[in-house]
């Protein structure tokens, strides 16, 4: 729980495809094929028709026992639950929900409606994007004589790491205590995912927590940084950036945090001090209703997503913890979090722990999928 030494910075690569998307040149081409085609009195019908964009229903996949296979979406209202992490099983991308047009984006043309129909049908769906936090112990924490007892070196439980990363096919993933000698056997081994900020932006102690993502699906638009009182209310800066689905165009904003332990003396005062500054920025990103979505080890349970809440009420977990008043947290409540503005709806939440988890970290590893409301 305390942060450890050096991140290096990520390197993005191709991973898996996103879908493609076709432009409003290949729509117009589709729909004079139609009417080549004889088939004008059904995409009048089509487009008269008051359901004329279809939108399809949440759609998510869930990370289970090795022996049980993905499952359909389950909205997070239940409470935590531990899940015997094994070998996670690889799963394929699954069908996601259509954008729905707002009627002022709607032309008023019949030729205009005719080539945006056309488009809607054509284009990808959007989400779900499968989100975990991860704090990995980092390296210097399991070194030398005083380090943790019973667990293998930084690099070894890194390369145990990318294996759980890669077969839960994590979309962005959120990292706290991710020091150079782990993050170097990422770099190798899956340079598909990009990550920020690294520690050619920032310092060393810094560059530790960092947000990740696939880059064969997501594009950054912005990187930035915000100062968070840590260890004796020493500000360190801690990430968020702004994503684009490259397919869609859908953008979302994600932020990782870790707030200080009380390791080093009372931390209490430094918590609640950075609790109500993610709480204001959760606020200012939303506030045009773009989805948020926020990360990390924030050391404590219901204490911590009360405050948040009751001065950020738009945010929610993918536990099923809701704010109040009053505020309500499920039982066997971790202090790792996936949190989301009210755009962001969460499904197939768990918390990954035991077998294979504990030879890598002291934390359980949280997962969960985002789908997003239309606008």
């Amino acid at each position: 729980m305390e942060t450890p030494d050096p991140l290096l910075p990520g390197r993005g690569g191709a991973r898996r495809g996103a879908p493609g998307h076709r432009g409003r040149t290949a729509a117009v081409v589709a729909v004079a094929g139609v009417v080549a085609a004889g088939l004008v009195v059904a995409v009048l019908a089509q487009l008269m028709s008051d359901s004329s964009t279809a939108v399809v229903g949440d759609a998510a996949q869930v990370v289970s026992d090795p022996a049980t296979p993905r499952s359909a979406v389950t909205p997070s209202t239940a409470p935590q639950t531990v899940v015997p992490a094994g070998r996670p099983v690889r799963g394929k991308p699954v069908a996601k929900p259509t954008k729905k047009k707002s009627s002022s984006d709607t032309p008023s043309s019949l030729a205009g409606r005719a080539e945006a129909l056309a488009e809607d049908l054509a284009a990808p769906a959007a989400g779900p994007v499968r989100v975990a936090s991860f704090n990995m112990l980092g390296a210097s924490h399991t070194r030398g004589k005083h380090g943790r007892k019973g667990f293998a070196d930084g690099a070894t439980r890194a390369r145990q790491a990318v294996t759980l990363v890669d077969n839960l096919n994590l979309d962005v993933f959120g990292a706290q205590e991710f020091e150079p000698s782990q993050l170097r056997v990422f770099e190798a081994r899956l340079p598909q995912y990009a990550m920020y900020p690294g520690t050619t932006q920032l310092t060393e102690y810094e560059g530790a927590n960092s947000i990740a993502w696939d880059t064969g699906r997501f594009r950054a638009l912005r990187t930035e940084t915000i100062p968070i009182p840590y260890f004796h209310g020493r500000a360190l800066r801690m990430p968020y950036v702004l994503l684009e689905e490259i397919a869609t165009g859908q953008r979302i904003w994600f932020a990782n945090f870790h707030n200080a332990a009380d390791v080093r003396g009372a931390a209490q005062r430094w918590r609640e001090s950075a609790t109500a500054m993610e709480a204001d920025l959760a606020t200012q990103l939303g506030a045009d209703g773009t989805p948020v979505i926020m990360t990390g080890d924030f050391n404590e349970r219901k204490a911590f997503f009360c405050r948040l809440t009751a001065r950020a009420p738009t945010m929610r977990s993918a536990s099923g913890a809701t704010g109040g008043p009053p505020c309500s947290v499920p039982g066997k409540a971790q202090i790792d979090w996936i949190l989301g503005s009210t755009p962001v709806r969460f499904a197939n939440y768990q918390v990954l722990d035991g077998g294979v988890i504990d030879q890598m970290t002291d934390h359980p590893v949280i997962v969960s999928d985002a789908t997003f409301a239309q606008r």
